[in-house]
C-alpha cells in the first residue's frame, strides 16, 4: 500500500490556489510526501477506495475547515475516517480553520448548520445515509477540540510556515543523529538539494549528483539528505564503498537505474563532473565566514566561543583554510586541549603553519572520531601513487 507523510482534507472550491496551494508547495519543498484529495478520483457519491487507502497509509492528517467544508459529504466521510486515528499515538490530526470560526465548526452552527439541514433533506428516508450524520457531527466536534490553527485574516504564509514546522517536528526530519560538528553549513545545502528531487515522480528513476573538491563535505551532505528523506521510502540504503555496489549488481551488464523501480532516486557523489553528466548536479561550495568560525570553535574549543589567547591563531587558520571544512575540522581537533602547544602542533611533522594550510589539505587529511584515526580518500590515493612509483614491482611494500 502506498504510504504518505501527510493527508490533507479540504474543500477544493474554497481554497483551490490560496492557502492549500501554499501549504502543498511548502510541504513539497521540505521533501514531505503529501496526498491531496482534489484529484479526479472523486467521481462517485461514496468515498473512493483510493482515498481510503491514502488515509490508512498516512501519518499526519491536516483538516482544513472552510465555509463549505460540511457541504461536501465526501469531506465529511473523510473526516469520519480520519477521526478514528485521533486516539492513536502514531497518528496526528491537525485542524486548520480557514475563513470560518472554530465554534461554528464544533457546534455545527452558521454555514455548518445549513449544510447539515440540506444533507438531511436530501437523504430523506434513506436510513443508511441518515445514520451517518451523527458520526459526522461527532467527528467535527472532536477534531475541533484538538490543537490547531485559526487562519482568519492573518498572513497565510506565516501560518503555513508554522504548520509545516509542526509537521516537520512530528516526522522527525532533523539531523539529530549526526554529530553536531557535521551540522555546520548543512542546512541551506540540504534544502537546496531537496529542491532538485522530484518526489512526485512515480514513473522514472532520477539521478542526482553531488560534486565538489575532496574534503568539501559531499558525503556529509549526502548523509544529511538521506536522514531527511529516508522516511519516505520502504527500501533505502547508503553505500559508502563502491565495491559494495559492485557486489550488489554482480556480473549483470546493466545501468544502475535499470535495476530500480519508478519513483526511485539515486544520489551519486563524485569529484569528477564528467561522471555526473547525466545527472541533476548540486555543487558543494566552501563554508562562508560564519560557518567556518562555528566549525572551528566546535572542534578546537568544543564550544561556540573562542578562547581569548587564540584569536590571532584562529584568524590565521581560517584565512588559510578558505572555508575548507575538512582542514578546519582536522586542525581544530588537533588544537583541542593543547593550551601551551597549539602552534607547535600545527608545525608538527614539517607542516609549517607559515606555509599555510594548503599542505595540510594536500598531505594531512585525517579525521579523528572516537579515538580512531581515519585517512581521507585524497591521501589514500596519493599514498598509492607514491608506492606504485617507488616500488612498481613490489606495490605491497
Amino acid at each position: 500500500m502506498r504510504t504518505y507523510d501527510v493527508f490533507v482534507s479540504f474543500r477544493g472550491e474554497d481554497t483551490p490556489n490560496n492557502f492549500t496551494g501554499f501549504l502543498f508547495n511548502a510541504l513539497r519543498k521540505k521533501g514531505i510526501d503529501a496526498f491531496r484529495d482534489d484529484t479526479d478520483i472523486k467521481k462517485g457519491e461514496s468515498i473512493a477506495p483510493e482515498l481510503l487507502q491514502a488515509i490508512e497509509g498516512s501519518r499526519i492528517f491536516v483538516v482544513v475547515f472552510s465555509k463549505s467544508y460540511a457541504s461536501s459529504t465526501w469531506c465529511l466521510c473523510e473526516l469520519a475516517k480520519i477521526c478514528k486515528y485521533i486516539d492513536t499515538s502514531e497518528r496526528h490530526v491537525l485542524p486548520v480553520f480557514y475563513d470560518v470560526d472554530p465554534s461554528e465548526v464544533g457546534k455545527q452552527s452558521g454555514y455548518y448548520e445549513k449544510a447539515f439541514a440540506e444533507h438531511e433533506e436530501t437523504f430523506g428516508e434513506d436510513k443508511e445515509k441518515i445514520e451517518e450524520v451523527p458520526g459526522w457531527r461527532e467527528a467535527l466536534t472532536r477534531v475541533t477540540n484538538l490543537s490547531g490553527w485559526d487562519i482568519g485574516n492573518k498572513p497565510q504564509y506565516a501560518k503555513v510556515e508554522e504548520i509545516v514546522k509542526k509537521i516537520t517536528n512530528i516526522l522527525g526530519l532533523k539531523f539529530s543523529s549526526l554529530p553536531n560538528a557535521l551540522l555546520v553549513g548543512m542546512k541551506s545545502p540540504v534544502e537546496e538539494l531537496t529542491k532538485l528531487l522530484r518526489f512526485e515522480s512515480v514513473n522514472d528513476v532520477q539521478l542526482v549528483g553531488i560534486s565538489g573538491i575532496g574534503g568539501i563535505g559531499k558525503t556529509t551532505l549526502a548523509r544529511a539528505l538521506y536522514k531527511r528523506i529516508t522516511h519516505q521510502y520502504n527500501f533505502r540504503c547508503f553505500i559508502d564503498d563502491v565495491e559494495q555496489l559492485k557486489l550488489f549488481i554482480g556480473s549483470r551488464e546493466t545501468l544502475l537505474h535499470e535495476c530500480l523501480g519508478g519513483g526511485s532516486i539515486i544520489i551519486i557523489i563524485s569529484r569528477d563532473k564528467q561522471i555526473l553528466w547525466t545527472c541533476d548536479v548540486y555543487h558543494v561550495n566552501p563554508l562562508n565566514d560564519n560557518e567556518a568560525v562555528q566549525l572551528f570553535y566546535k572542534n578546537a574549543f568544543r564550544a561556540n566561543y573562542i578562547m581569548s589567547d587564540y584569536k590571532e591563531l584562529t584568524h590565521d587558520v581560517l584565512f588559510n583554510a578558505q572555508g575548507h571544512p575538512l582542514a578546519i575540522e582536522v586542525l581544530g581537533s588537533s588544537l583541542f586541549g593543547q593550551n601551551q602547544h597549539a602552534k607547535e602542533i600545527l608545525d608538527f611533522g614539517g607542516f609549517c603553519f607559515e606555509y599555510g594550510l594548503g599542505i595540510l589539505i594536500d598531505k594531512s587529511l585525517i579525521t579523528i572520531h572516537e579515538g580512531v584515526i581515519r585517512m581521507h580518500d585524497l591521501l589514500k590515493d596519493l599514498d598509492r601513487c607514491i608506492v606504485r612509483e617507488k616500488s612498481p614491482k613490489e606495490p605491497i611494500k
